[in-house]
């Protein structure tokens, strides 16, 4: 079945008849009506990777991705999709994972992230308490704040990430306008 043939019978417009993105965004967002032989007509939707699925997800990447102002249609049955409290919700919108596990990119992410959680927890500790300096003390109390198993762990943390935020225990001092 080519993308230009109607799917399963339904009344989705075919990729060959849409006036344009937008027809294919809406049809994504806010589904078709199909009318069956019986002459009931109910809201049907694209089926999950089916070409025309497809085609309208790439569709609506470009409307998105464009500098154009984007067409309130879309735009509206996009909020719809976010909106809470719709009072007859037929879709959800699910962000998920597209892949099991995390993506490098998100792996990099959350380690950087933990990486300046746990420097700036030691750069605050130094700070409140500055009689104690860098004790063992810090180490052991970051280990437990973050749950790591190994004092090394925290040590090459502070090592990659200390050294950027060093600076907030002692600040350079504003030159003399002089």
């Amino acid at each position: 079945m080519s993308v230009d043939e109607k799917l399963d019978g339904t009344n989705a417009v075919p990729l060959s008849e849409a006036i344009d993105d937008i027809d294919l965004a809406c049809q994504l967002l806010r589904g078709f009506l199909h009318t069956d032989g019986n002459g009931r007509t109910t809201w049907e939707y694209l089926e999950a990777g089916s070409p025309l699925e497809l085609a309208a997800r790439e569709a609506l990447c470009r409307l998105l991705a464009s500098d154009d102002p984007l067409d309130s249609w879309v735009r509206f049955h996009l909020a719809q999709l976010f909106k809470p409290d719709v009072e007859h919700p037929s879709r959800e919108l699910v962000f998920k994972h597209r892949r099991p596990g995390r993506s490098g990119f998100e792996s990099e992410i959350a380690a950087d992230s933990i990486g300046q959680a746990v420097a700036g927890f030691i750069i605050d500790h130094v700070r409140l308490h500055p009689e104690r300096g860098m004790r063992e003390s810090i180490y052991t109390d970051a280990m437990k704040r973050f749950g790591f198993k190994s004092r090394s762990q925290v040590l090459a943390i502070w090592k990659k990430y200390g050294p950027r935020k060093k600076y907030l225990l002692n600040p350079p001092k504003p030159k003399s306008p002089i």
